[in-house]
């Protein structure tokens, strides 16, 4: 665009402002929500300082992609909804369709970015009774709405050629496909596969077919062991598969000196990386369990609904440890609340001990 070539350092220069920007609007709106959430103010103060210094962020930012390009639209998408159920009238249906666009928006760069609509979906239906219909109806119907006006608009227009589409396109089933079977990852024998059919239709139905034949040979206990697999492999990485991207990068940056084989610092970094990475997973989960004990409906718990949405997406989906990079701000804002939670159970349990020492005495 604009005669800058996307082979140039300029280009380059330019994917990296544009990921900067992205981040650093995500941590802003994070940022919104925790002060909703988090009462404490030296643990609002902690998640600023754990998303400013998150190592993840930091080797994104050199991976111009719709992985890094997506993520202020979870966090907004939640806001959004909050306004809705916070605001009074009809400013309530206003902040939803605001939410419908933003989750198309998100949708458009990135897919799974669906779940969240899911999500509130579900969230809605146990705490939002009758005015869901101003909350999330708007929503749904705006996020219908612009996708049916984008799909005419796309094939009505003669600057976009579809000529060739049914010839070259894949359907959504191939990366189920990788999904299903090995590890999970791209596998060039399903590809020729499908290569060798002769359009559209006829890929969608052998992979609908081929997706029913991979899931079919496993036994319970192997089906188990081939999720053990997935799940080490996409959630088991604290660099998000970073260290595979290196050779997208025009120049050297320090993004090479701790991820590249042999540097001195790559090993320190990434049980640095992975430490950090599975103490904030651990604190998830432990979340999800003192909010199901709590059973309040909270914004907490609705972002736990797309992670653990997300979680099952990524079970069936191509195995990437890249693609659970978009709800990492999920996570570190989960983090900071579990904190919180522990601590409240923990002074709880200190001044039950109290309590009954006195009474001893």
């Amino acid at each position: 665009a604009a005669g800058i070539s996307i082979y140039s350092d300029l280009a380059e220069a330019w994917g990296i402002a544009v990921n900067c920007a992205m981040l650093i609007c995500t941590v802003f709106l994070l940022w919104l929500l925790v002060k909703r959430v988090v009462h404490s103010k030296n643990l609002q103060l902690l998640f600023l300082l754990l998303a400013l210094c998150y190592v993840p962020f930091y080797l994104w930012a050199h991976r111009y992609y719709s992985d890094t390009l997506s993520l202020p639209f979870l966090p907004l998408a939640v806001l959004l909804y909050d306004n809705a159920r916070r605001a009074k009238g009809k400013n309530s249906i206003w902040w939803s369709c605001g939410c419908g666009v933003c989750v198309w928006l998100g949708y458009f760069i990135r897919g799974s970015l669906a779940i969240v609509l899911a999500a509130i979906v579900i969230y809605a239906l146990f705490c939002d009774g009758r005015r869901l219909i101003k909350t999330v109806l708007p929503a749904l119907l705006t996020f219908a709405l612009i996708s049916a006006l984008w799909n005419i608009y796309l094939h009505n227009n003669s600057w976009i050629d579809f000529s060739d589409e049914e010839a070259l396109q894949y359907p959504t089933e191939m990366w189920l496909m990788y999904g299903a079977h090995g590890e999970g990852n791209y596998c060039d024998e399903d590809v020729q596969m499908l290569q060798a059919l002769p359009d559209y239709t006829a890929r969608k139905e052998k992979a609908v077919q081929m997706l029913k034949e991979y899931y079919g040979q496993y036994t319970p206990a192997e089906y188990v062991k081939f999720l053990t697999l997935k799940y080490g492999k996409t959630w088991g990485n604290g660099l998000f598969d970073s260290e595979k991207y290196l050779n997208n990068q025009r120049t050297s940056n320090f993004t090479h000196i701790v991820l590249l084989d042999g540097m001195p610092y790559t090993a320190p970094f990434r049980y640095l990386a992975n430490g950090l990475h599975f103490a904030i997973l651990a604190l998830n989960v432990a979340g999800a369990f003192l909010s199901l004990r709590k059973k309040e409906w909270t914004v907490t718990l609705l972002l736990q609904i797309v992670f653990f949405g997300n979680i099952l997406f990524l079970s069936f989906w191509e195995t990437k440890a890249r693609y659970a990079f978009g709800v990492t701000p999920i996570m570190l804002l989960v983090t900071v609340v579990t904190m919180e939670q522990l601590a409240e159970v923990l002074s709880a349990y200190i001044s039950k001990k109290k309590a009954a020492g006195s009474r001893k005495k």
